[in-house]
């Protein structure tokens, strides 16, 4: 897809979409944790990206604080080139009955204005749990002008979706 040339398109190693940093932070500084499982959701296991199937990045998800955080165990070469590693968190949020809400980390391309929160760093997300073994949802995609710094000028919701890979 291309865009205006007045539109900076913003490229993105991970999708998602939700929350804001301050009231996730504050969520975590209380330091209560939670069980690993929610009304009989399982986050145990390994989660792969389905939208980049067979070749995805497979992520763990670990309690953290009153949330969770999604940590790579596997980065597909897309997601190395924006310079994501294995070992690092990637997704963190919280459930509220059957919803996942929090942040992704996205990195832009060198040519992308850095507009932490908005362009790189940590968005909002927000998921559904499906089933016993799949996250659905979307995260909030911004575009800022050329030249004029972080103003946005567009946003639109991208889907993202993780599953749970069989046990062997």
């Amino acid at each position: 897809m291309r865009f205006h040339s007045t539109l900076s398109r913003v490229l993105v190693g991970l999708c998602l979409a939700g929350l804001s940093v301050a009231s996730f932070s504050a969520d975590l500084s209380k330091g209560e944790s939670l069980p690993q499982t929610h009304e009989a959701f399982s986050f145990e296991g390994l989660w792969f990206e389905t939208a980049n199937y067979p070749a995805s990045s497979v992520l763990r998800f670990s309690p953290y604080g009153k949330g969770w955080i999604g940590q790579y165990v596997q980065v597909s070469p897309p997601q190395q080139r924006f310079g994501f590693r294995v070992g690092e968190t990637v997704i963190r949020g919280t459930v509220s009955g059957h919803e996942f809400v929090g942040q992704v980390l996205l990195k832009a391309v060198h040519e992308d204005p850095m507009c932490v929160g908005l362009t790189v760093g940590w968005v909002p997300i927000r998921m559904t749990l499906d089933g016993s073994n799949k996250l659905t949802g979307r995260w909030l995609q911004s575009w800022t002008a050329d030249g004029r710094g972080c103003v946005v000028v567009d946003q639109s919701w991208q889907p993202y979706s993780l599953e749970r890979l069989p046990a062997h």
